[in-house]
């Protein structure tokens, strides 16, 4: 059985699912028995549910979900439910979401950016319910105990940082397994962006929303600031490429007026916020990129 390859019938549709379940629970088994495999797991369960998205029909996608999910738990006797919700049902949806986009032929930094969110927002979300399901237990203090963190001053932004990170992780392992496999199968991957003032919008956007999480939930303060660092880095290459002087000087003054100012304004600020101070530095980047397209854009329509 070729394994990259589009199934047409319900029988070859069938099959597939039940071959991408069957590695997610043996991968789900493994971990129980030696649990430092889960982070093993955890960036494999979302590459079999993005193959299901690309090379199945998406009608056929609920049963390959709802069979995860009771295989998992039915060969683990219910015993690790814990590990098929955090692990598992995050990654099914993400998955699907990537394969999604990849069809869509969404470029790949918004790919990577709206991958990586779902993932932290699913698993997050994961978190509290089963909180409501197991009171008794507290699943961010279980986190925080495999890291010796149960003390720590700033546990819940620790706990939210691990988990963008542990997404990020996730989907750029998954994006770079896959871009070396689909585009033999005629699925692109758009380096560029049309819009480009799109990525300027949403980080104009995610930077005012860290702000107000300063005064709201100074966790999400760090998470709307990840959710710039793929489309501030993707300016910045864009900007390099550009083979401006004037834009090299500009993000050189840049670079080191934002160490000023983190200089000046660290102390003032208290610790678990001190991440807003970069904010200047990705304002100011993406500003220029911005600028620097729409006279481009201009001078080429002339």
């Amino acid at each position: 059985m070729q394994l990259f390859k589009k199934r047409e019938s319900i029988v070859q549709n069938i099959a597939y699912m039940a071959i991408m379940a069957a590695i997610n629970v043996i991968f789900v088994l493994l971990t129980a028995v030696f649990p430092p495999l889960m982070f093993t797991i955890i960036f494999v369960l979302p590459l079999t549910s993005a193959v299901v998205t690309l090379f199945c029909k998406k009608r056929y996608f609920p049963i390959y979900f709802v069979a995860t999910i009771a295989l998992c738990l039915i060969t683990t006797f219910g015993i690790y439910i814990y590990d098929t919700f955090f692990y598992v049902l995050p990654s099914l949806i993400t998955g699907f979401v990537f394969g999604i986009l990849i069809e869509k032929r969404m470029p790949s930094i918004y790919l990577i950016t709206i991958s990586i969110i779902v993932q932290y927002t699913i698993t997050y979300l994961t978190f509290i319910i089963l909180d409501l399901i197991f009171p008794e237990l507290n699943f961010i203090d279980v986190l925080l105990n495999i890291f010796g963190l149960a003390s720590f001053q700033f546990k819940d932004v620790f706990a939210h940082c691990f988990l963008y990170f542990l997404a990020a992780g996730q989907t750029i392992l998954t994006y770079a397994f896959l871009k070396q496999e689909v585009v033999k199968l005629g699925f692109t991957f758009n380096l560029e962006i049309k819009r480009k003032y799109i990525s300027f919008i949403v980080i104009l956007t995610s930077l005012a929303l860290s702000v107000a999480m300063m005064f709201i939930y100074q966790p999400l303060t760090y998470i709307f600031i990840f959710i710039t660092f793929p489309l501030a880095l993707f300016e910045i290459v864009g900007l390099i490429t550009a083979r401006n002087k004037i834009i090299y000087v500009l993000l050189v003054v840049y670079f080191f007026a934002s160490i000023f100012i983190f200089a000046i304004c660290y102390q003032l600020i208290n610790k678990p916020l001190a991440v807003i101070l970069v904010t200047p530095l990705i304002l100011l980047t993406s500003s220029t990129y911005f600028v620097y397209n729409l006279f481009s854009n201009k001078q080429k329509s002339m």
